[in-house]
């Protein structure tokens, strides 16, 4: 079988983890790709050490196209991306887009968005496809491996010492494909954390009507700043049940995940109701609490639930090649 590896919008040349948000897809990805010569891979905008090229004719001739997904929906999010950006990049898009037609499409999903729907209606509108998805929640958290990544750097680690009561990486998720309103409120309660007086705080990524501390860079810069931090807050985006890399990226660096309200609903990594925050004044007094001598006790409890559930590298990836055999 045929099968071509797509990006299809920034280029990736996966060397080593803790350098792009699908770091824990391209690890179990490349262990794939080795341990199955049966099938011939191919790859678009994409490689394993290899500056990644624009192959159409990769595209055109594959049976199955893996497309790893973790930020699609934001192109179609009017403003989101800078006008030329957006324009280079969707008629780099429209260059493959014929080839698509009447082929399995596996989705490799880091954020909820990017979902089957995003990729009928905005990316290949009117197409004959069959999306088969293999979701980061599938595995409890395919990001778990991020944990592991993290805690083999033992350089990163040298000064633990807390200086920031807060931290936040990533974007507000205020606008919806389209450019409607989202629901999702993270960027209010962000902008009151920001805000406050009483709260050393610092951001880092993109966000809605306050300033960023730092642009967004990979991981393995931005390790030592979150180690040094108290907290973060984790959202959900589209599904309660669900939870995100940030938890797990959290707890490996000793910064202590609190969640708003109902995400993780079903308790796969939150240890108990402490970690919920239902209000931005919660939130205020918890922090309080951790801060002033509770944050050893509090975090430890989130990360021996945490340690509870997380598999071994060796058990994402049966779970890796069981998922992809059974959707080609």
């Amino acid at each position: 079988m045929k099968i071509c590896i797509a990006r299809l919008r920034s280029g990736d040349n996966f060397t080593e983890p803790l350098n792009h948000i699908m770091d824990s897809f391209y690890y179990l990805l490349r262990q794939y790709v080795n341990n199955h010569p049966e099938h011939e891979f191919t790859y678009y905008n994409f490689g394993f050490n290899q500056k990644p090229k624009r192959d159409v004719s990769a595209i055109e001739a594959a049976d199955v196209i893996v497309i790893p997904s973790e930020a699609e929906f934001t192109y179609h999010i009017p403003g989101a991306i800078h006008t030329l950006d957006l324009k280079k990049s969707n008629e780099r898009l429209e260059e493959i887009k014929s080839y698509f037609n009447n082929k399995r499409v596996i989705i490799l999903r880091s954020d909820r968005r990017d979902d089957i729907d995003l990729y009928q209606q905005y990316v290949f509108l009117n197409q004959n496809i069959d999306y088969r998805v293999i979701d980061e929640i599938d595995f409890g958290n395919i990001h778990g491996m991020k944990y592991h990544f993290i805690k083999q750097q033992n350089r990163l680690f040298a000064d633990t010492s807390k200086v920031h009561d807060f931290v936040y990486w990533g974007s507000d998720k205020r606008k919806s494909p389209g450019g409607a309103n989202s629901g999702d409120i993270r960027h209010k309660i962000l902008k009151e954390i920001y805000k406050s007086e009483d709260i050393h705080s610092f951001f880092i990524g993109r966000f809605y009507g306050f300033k960023r501390d730092r642009q967004w860079s990979k991981m393995k810069d931005i390790i030592p700043i979150i180690q040094k931090s108290y907290t973060t807050l984790c959202f959900n985006w589209m599904d309660n049940t669900a939870t995100t890399s940030r938890y797990v990226e959290a707890l490996a660096c000793g910064c202590l995940p609190l969640v708003w309200q109902n995400y993780d609903a079903n308790n796969t990594f939150v240890s108990d109701e402490f970690q919920r925050i239902w209000s931005y004044e919660e939130f205020c007094d918890k922090l309080s609490y951790i801060v002033n001598g509770k944050y050893d006790t509090v975090f430890k409890n989130a990360h021996d639930k945490f340690i509870q559930v997380l598999k071994t590298p060796e058990e994402y990836y049966t779970m890796f090649d069981g998922y992809m055999g059974r959707n080609l």
